[in-house]
């Protein structure tokens, strides 16, 4: 009778194990994950923050981005700047391929040129010198007020200027390129003024 009394128990006990696994797997397939990420509003505009990215949908476009605005707003970019980037017909996005930081360089041209694409603008990114690629040379001799060029460039400070119709974007650590450009992502999609 003992016999048949532990083998109910440990019946009982791997059904109830069995019937956990069970739901806990349907509770993922209905409900999903849960995400720990944070809301947070600027300017009206909501952000959600999930796998180390801060998504919103602005103008009816959905966004990714590295850094909240609240990260970027004290980057002053000119009102020059940004009517360059909102008039112009076609962006050059260009840097020097043999910069110590161009896989930075290269990450902010794409993330850049997305943007832009996204919003009707036509983009071309190339280099500031000949390479073995096939690869437009860009530099700030291409551009006019039709066709500004975007040149990021190595330097001791962090900041966005312009030049005649050139706008250069200089730093000189890591991460500050990605910085410069998603603040000239948020100003061209008017998150941040």
């Amino acid at each position: 009778m003992k016999d048949d009394n532990r083998e109910k128990k440990k019946k009982l006990i791997s059904i109830f194990i069995i019937a956990v696994m069970v739901l806990s797997t349907l509770g993922v397939v209905i409900f999903g994950f849960t995400d720990s990420g944070q809301n947070s509003d600027y300017g009206g505009i909501g952000f959600k923050q999930a796998n180390q990215k801060w998504s919103a949908k602005i103008n009816g476009i959905s966004y990714q981005f590295n850094l909240h605005p609240t990260q970027l707003d004290s980057l002053n970019v000119s009102s020059n700047v940004m009517s360059m980037l909102k008039n112009a017909q076609v962006v050059g996005i260009t840097y020097d391929p043999e910069s110590a930081l161009k896989q930075e360089m290269a990450l902010a041209q794409y993330e850049l040129s997305s943007v832009l694409q996204q919003n009707g603008k036509l983009v071309v990114n190339g280099f500031t010198k000949k390479t073995s690629f096939k690869v437009p040379v860009i530099t700030c001799g291409n551009s006019s007020v039709e066709t500004p060029i975007l040149i990021m460039e190595d330097g001791n400070s962090t900041h966005i200027r312009s030049d005649s119709s050139c706008i250069i974007l200089e730093a000189g650590q890591d991460g500050e390129f990605i910085a410069l450009s998603e603040r000239l992502q948020y100003g061209f999609l008017d998150v941040i003024k």
